[in-house]
């Protein structure tokens, strides 16, 4: 199918009525500066970029709305060398109409997406995608047919989802064929306890995150585990580690999953307010085939005047010497 000249047919047909409709347009956008310092067994590098975006949304009336975001400055999201160029091409993050079609809402167009928790598929780009989603009792039931993921292909083109509230959890369940992709999640309060539960499996290839959080007074405490098998490693963002997060954040050595052979990883920390930021602190030890490694990491979030700021410090040690430094600031407007 070629979803352009669908979504073009679409938009074709709604242009008319739509135009003679006062439109509801919002609009807003934020500024980023990261800067990180980072130590790979005694190679440092001081990494630097920025980024704006602005954001547009028009509520047509009748269901109808349209949206979109141009971003500018780091394009792609990955630390740059400070003796390199940073990538200051511009591009459209998202561009997308959403309408209902009886009891369908169809949203047609560049979309981004974060699956569950986000430990496999995170604020993902999907271009071309056509989402239809309908209501089937309690629960939400979405069809897809994506394009091109400028992020990362996960799963074939097409696929099914089915995401509702089961005794007071969050559950969703998403399959893709061609290779097959199967993912489940559960977020939800087991008395005291928060859960945070999601099984991914490409093609065989399977990986998991636990996390558990508890209230203890004004601290919170943090359990996480996490594995993967070799070779379930696109999209892996183990988001408790700012060092072994995402490729795209300042500080962090590798994806999770990444690194040769199967993958564990433990933690146990706290979360806490001090001197007027949020803390969270996290130990544990980190296993990636032949690799053991003990892993440290430390977030603060605080506020600058109009500023959002994130501190962050981590370190990896044992079969690989790595630490990190870095500071993320953020202004909304």
């Amino acid at each position: 199918m070629n979803k352009k000249l669908i979504a073009i047919a679409i938009a074709g047909t709604l242009a008319a009525p739509l135009a003679a409709q006062a439109a509801d347009i919002s609009m807003s956008g934020d500024a980023q500066f990261r800067y990180a310092n980072t130590d790979n067994s005694g190679a440092t590098m001081n990494a630097a970029d920025n980024r704006v975006r602005f954001a547009l949304t028009a509520d047509l009336g009748d269901g109808v709305k349209v949206a979109t975001r141009y971003v500018s400055g780091d394009a792609d999201g990955s630390p740059k060398s400070t003796t390199g160029a940073n990538s200051n091409g511009g591009y459209f993050d998202y561009a997308y109409i959403q309408m209902p079609i009886g009891p369908v809402t169809a949203t047609v167009g560049d979309q981004k997406a974060t699956w569950g928790t986000g430990f496999q598929v995170q604020n993902a780009r999907l271009a071309q995608r056509i989402k239809l989603t309908f209501k089937a009792g309690p629960a939400t039931v979405g069809l897809l047919s994506d394009g091109a993921n400028d992020e990362t292909v996960r799963g074939g083109s097409d696929g099914v989802f089915v995401v509702g509230n089961v005794g007071g959890f969050k559950v969703g369940v998403i399959n893709k064929p061609a290779p097959e992709w199967t993912n489940f999640y559960l977020v939800g309060p087991a008395g005291p306890v928060n859960l945070a539960i999601e099984s991914d499996d490409l093609a065989g290839k399977a990986s998991m995150l636990v996390q558990a959080t508890m209230g203890f007074g004004s601290v919170t405490g943090i359990l996480a585990h996490a594995t993967a098998d070799a070779g379930n490693t696109a999209a892996s963002y183990f988001s408790p580690i700012s060092t072994l997060g995402t490729s795209t954040s300042a500080t962090a050595l590798t994806d999770f999953g990444a690194l040769a052979g199967d993958h564990t990883a433990t933690l146990i920390g706290a979360a806490f307010m001090a001197a007027g930021a949020n803390f969270t602190a996290l130990a544990g030890t980190y296993e990636a085939g032949v690799l053991n490694i003990d892993v440290l990491d430390v977030k603060a979030d605080f506020k600058v005047g109009a500023a959002n700021m994130q501190a962050t410090y981590g370190s990896l040690q044992g079969d690989v010497d790595y630490t990190a430094i870095g500071v993320n600031t953020t202004v909304k407007f």
